[in-house]
């Protein structure tokens, strides 16, 4: 048997792809992510909002300028050039903000998205498996492994797979069983060790 297409498989269902009859296709995304459509709409009102500011600045800096020059040409001049120069700077400014703001939005959106999910009896087995391979001297890795065979041997719907899970989870005590890990509660049906010696 050829092990390494079956490595292959596990690790593009790890990655994201499926593998239908020895063709490997990728998920496609319920939800796009931010359409060319919202940017033209954030686009356009950051051109809006820059304008309004800077005809605002405008009329404040010819104001300002005319005060200290006494010249209306001057003063509507130097007005125009300052705050088109500045109108430049506050419409990049404010496009990479706009850009960063809506990664971010991106970020937290894909962070908290529901994945529909279906787990059946093989990939249980596989990462009761992989469970079983832990190797660790770290006492919370250890609990949380211990709770995940606990808590899988004890759904009454799985008990078909039981057996196999079990032996999965005996390799794993017998890994740890000389680790300083404090004692966790038993299994139903299973023997504590204190039990065993006596």
């Amino acid at each position: 048997m050829d092990t390494s297409l079956y490595k292959n498989t596990k690790l593009e269902k790890r990655l994201g792809f499926l593998s239908e009859n020895g063709t490997t296709v990728a998920f496609e995304e319920k939800d796009k992510s931010v359409t060319s459509k919202a940017k033209n709409i954030e686009w356009k009102e950051s051109l809006v909002k820059s304008v309004v500011y800077r005809t605002l600045t405008i009329i404040l800096g010819f104001i300002t300028a005319f005060i200290a020059t006494g010249s209306l040409a001057l003063a509507f001049g130097v007005a125009l050039l300052t705050e088109f120069v500045q109108s430049i700077n506050y419409f990049v400014f404010e496009v990479v903000w706009t850009n960063l703001i809506t990664k971010r939005r991106l970020e937290e959106k894909i962070k908290s998205r529901m994945v529909d999910l279906h787990i059946n009896y093989d990939s249980i087995l596989e990462l009761a498996y992989e469970m079983s391979l832990i190797d660790t001297f770290v006492e919370e890795v250890y609990t949380s492994a211990y709770n995940f065979f606990k808590s899988v041997l004890e759904n009454e719907e799985l008990a078909d797979l039981s057996e196999e899970i079990r032996q999965h989870f005996e390799h794993f005590k017998r890994v740890h069983e000389n680790r300083d890990f404090k004692p966790l509660q038993p299994i139903e049906g299973e023997i504590p060790k204190e039990e065993e010696v006596k």
